[in-house]
């Protein structure tokens, strides 16, 4: 048994096996019959390498692995959705470039559905030539 935090607006905060988290005002819990792992692996990005060059060549490929049975789930990267198809509940995103430096972020979409704690985020540092 495992146990969901949720924010304020229903996104998901946390999630623990632990019971003794403390509630801040406006959060809520829920209980679910599930293992951390078995809840982890809804939704997990890897990445080959974290850091890019910013010239619009050098790329980053994601992957996202899902135990969901989904056919494809979406994914938010630096604010534009896109939709990444699974198969056999693998998928990639298309290459991730930079033209200027900065950050890439990628999350789940739907945070009230994914969290974005553990594997569920990652951050792309693309440095300047």
């Amino acid at each position: 048994m495992i146990y969901i935090i949720r924010n304020t607006d229903n996104t998901i905060k946390t999630f623990s096996n632990n019971l003794d988290y403390v509630l801040m005002d406006g959060e809520t819990r829920e209980t679910l019959e599930t293992t951390m792992s078995n809840y982890a692996d809804r939704f997990q990005l890897s990445v080959n390498k974290s850091t890019i060059q910013a010239d619009d060549a050098d790329q980053a490929i994601v992957t996202l692995q899902s135990n969901t049975g989904l056919s494809s789930i979406d994914v938010d990267v630096n604010g534009v959705v896109e939709t990444v198809t699974l198969t056999n509940g693998e998928g990639t995103l298309p290459a991730i470039t930079a033209a200027v430096a900065g950050t890439i972020t990628i999350t789940p979409a739907d945070l009230t559905e994914y969290p974005a704690a553990g594997g569920g985020s990652l951050t792309i540092i693309a440095e300047e030539v």
